[in-house]
């Protein structure tokens, strides 16, 4: 992201969504209506609208260029890590679905090691590590009511809650 500007990089990261709607009419067989296609036009001229300015074929802006593929790969990754997630929602439940979905994260965060992490100092590392593990137990925290909402209508529906 260092190739771009914020702004930029901001708009791109917008993609998402729009890449996730194609992705569920690609891997979740939804529907793609009159309305859903003028959106992801609409969206997808806006970025381009907005990126256009900056872009240019000169040798100079070979690393920009680099910039926006990257960008765009990482719309591309969170949008397909958002249909993995829609997906799971089918047969999996919540908790385990966020509990996999922090330990695939992590995997995923090592594997960039021999891109030249900086190693941080025990202060740091301390910060980072209790950042990590309350935003793990808040997305857990998140789905427990969920789970517990779902376990009463299962009692409920199969008569054992009286």
């Amino acid at each position: 992201m260092a190739r771009l500007n914020l702004a930029e990089a901001i708009l791109i990261a917008q993609l998402s969504p729009s890449l996730m709607a194609l992705g569920a009419v690609k891997f979740l067989s939804e529907r793609l209506t009159k309305w859903r296609i003028c959106g992801l036009v609409f969206g997808f001229a806006g970025v381009v609208v907005l990126a256009w300015p900056e872009l240019s074929l000169d040798a100079t802006d070979r690393a920009r260029l680099l910039g926006y593929a990257i960008s765009i790969s990482g719309a591309a990754l969170s949008a397909l890590a958002l249909l993995v997630v829609r997906r799971l929602n089918k047969t999996e439940r919540p908790g385990a679905i966020a509990f996999y979905f922090v330990l695939v994260s992590m995997i995923g965060g090592l594997m960039t090691i021999t891109f030249g992490w900086i190693w941080p100092d025990m202060t740091t590392l301390l910060f980072l590590v209790t950042a990590g593990d309350l935003r793990a137990r808040g997305a857990l925290d998140l789905d427990l009511p969920e789970c517990l909402v779902r376990q009463l209508e299962d009692q409920i529906n199969f008569g054992t809650y009286r």
